[in-house]
């Protein structure tokens, strides 16, 4: 179990005194963190509210409540957000065609004919028809080149199939009819309204917003988006989003896709649409969630860095609404306060010293041999997609001075970097710079018995994976593993549930197959040689 700490002095969203004040129960809340962390679930927060005000929260070390996160797919839907106050500002219509936008000549006739025909409506339906790789080489972030050369898999407006790519499109039409990166156009619409910092957003070659992913949001922030769809778009007496949209974003109009939440999901405006329980939602890669209750007038949100969303679905399934509650509730409130406190970070690496080694690394480098692009200190999930992207680590010093490893690396092109990492069985904090974006970082170091292999764990705040970096020392040389946490065998399992295939095949199989990709993109090996300062 990861420990949490209960925060109650965030600003921004009304607190509930208690829990109870707002028909929360805390003893199936308590219950709920329990089970999460029984279940090993890489859990960052957790945020509760009813009746518009907050009624439990929860953060896991080292995550912090203040810190904005990697949004992936969640940001979709404030993309569908954006465009449904273009529909309501006259700026366009879900009838529209895609080609009067973005006047492109098909390879073949057929898909000449097809593309004719996409809207705007199969777009934000993930029904334009188009096929793209799930895995592709975007280091030029040309994403509006690579949707108009995909061919097309299905006829528009027929077949659901879930592309990144579609939003993205949504972005590009939005900033083609304003001027305006999507960021930029609700800044003034929603995002100050609702008091949120202007979020940073990956962006394409020519400075579009990527829509499709890349957002980066506090939880905070995103449960004041679920708030104020479950509000029609109202806040504090103004209408930020046409309320008719949000009818009509909230409604399935594709059903039964493959998904995990249960077999008759379906999809509405970038949104997951759940008829049976009365509830849709906003998803993210990795766990990052607001699952919306109109009935119960309750918000959940939550973001994590775990790919078995299936576990957690049906945990947060069997827990919710079961805590929204009417009448008198138990006076249970300190019990869960008690419970959300003082737990500690079990994820620490244990304080394993080697005096000789680390004695004998001082005033050296570790020079790395040839050029590995997915060599980062960031994971490749948060990196793949950026315009900037990361890797290549050239160049490594580790100077050990007490319990504090100072570790420096030149990444690519972001300049020398240092980040402290705790030698004592605790993380340091850092603020490292990797891709023109702050990112803040925690680690911690160990020894193995031998005192031959170094392990470093650093945690980025802002991203859902950890990064492990093991080296193991041989004489001179110095060979590196950069593990991913969560891994591309964990993503792949996700990527098979998220379609309905419940055969989840060996990981040697999924490395066979992939392991181009699961090799360099999620745990690169490179080497390299200890020289002199």
């Amino acid at each position: 179990m990861k420990g949490r700490v209960l925060m109650i002095d965030v600003k921004k969203l009304p607190r509930a005194e208690k829990a109870s004040d707002v028909g929360v129960d805390s003893d199936v809340v308590r219950e709920f963190l329990d089970v999460l962390d029984s279940k090993k679930l890489n859990m960052h927060s957790v945020m509760v509210l009813r009746h518009g005000k907050v009624a439990a929260e929860c953060y896991w070390a080292p995550y912090k409540a203040d810190k904005p996160m990697s949004m992936f797919s969640f940001s979709k839907g404030i993309t569908a957000t954006a465009i449904g106050i273009a529909v309501g500002e006259g700026l366009l219509s879900l009838s529209d065609k895609m080609i009067d936008y973005f006047p492109f000549e098909c390879k073949t006739k057929r898909d000449r004919e097809r593309y004719a025909k996409v809207t705007v409506y199969d777009v934000i339906t993930h029904r334009s028809g188009k096929k793209i790789p799930v895995i592709y080489d975007s280091q030029e972030n040309r994403w509006d080149e690579l949707w108009l050369n995909a061919p097309f898999k299905d006829e528009p407006g027929t077949k659901f199939n879930y592309l990144s790519e579609n939003t993205y499109m949504l972005s590009k039409l939005l900033t083609k009819l304003t001027g305006q990166t999507v960021s930029e156009y609700l800044t003034p619409r929603l995002f100050e309204p609702l008091g949120i910092d202007v979020p940073f957003w990956e962006k394409d070659h020519d400075g579009c917003d990527a829509g499709g992913w890349g957002a980066f949001m506090t939880i905070e922030d995103i449960a004041k988006i679920g708030q104020c769809y479950l509000q029609h778009g109202e806040w504090n007496g103004r209408q930020l989003i046409p309320a008719d949209w949000i009818d009509q974003a909230t409604e399935p109009h594709v059903t039964k896709i493959p998904s995990i939440f249960n077999k008759n999901t379906g999809y509405g405006y970038q949104l997951f649409v759940q008829p049976e329980r009365g509830t849709y939602s906003f998803n993210g890669l990795y766990g990052q969630f607001v699952v919306v209750y109109p009935e119960y007038d309750a918000i959940f949100a939550c973001t994590s860095g775990e790919c078995d969303e299936n576990t957690f679905i049906h945990v947060l399934n069997e827990y919710f609404p079961k805590a929204f509650q009417s009448g008198k509730m138990p006076e249970n409130d300190n019990e869960l306060s008690a419970a959300v406190a003082h737990r500690a970070d079990p994820y620490v690496a244990k304080a394993v010293r080697n005096e000789s080694r680390e004695l004998y690394l001082k005033n050296k480098h570790i020079k790395i041999e040839g050029e590995n692009s997915y060599a980062g200190i960031i994971g490749p999930s948060t990196t793949f997609m950026l315009s900037k992207r990361s890797g290549c680590i050239n160049d490594i010093c580790l100077d050990f001075e007490g319990d504090v490893l100072k570790m420096s690396f030149v990444e690519s092109d972001c300049g020398e970097q240092t980040i402290d990492v705790g030698l004592a069985g605790e993380r340091l904090y850092s603020e490292i710079m990797i891709s023109g974006i702050g990112f803040e970082v925690a680690s911690s170091a160990t020894w193995n018995e031998n005192g031959d292999e170094l392990t470093v764990t650093i945690v980025p705040l802002g991203s859902a994976q950890e990064r492990i970096l093991k080296f193991t020392f041989d004489g001179e040389n110095v060979r590196i593993k950069a593990y991913a946490n969560p891994g591309f065998y964990e993503l792949f399992n996700f990527y098979l549930m998220f379609n309905g295939v419940k055969a989840v095949p060996p990981l040697k199989v999924v490395t066979k197959l992939f392991g181009v990709y699961a090799d360099h993109m999620y745990n690169p090996n490179y080497k390299g040689t200890i020289e002199l300062d």
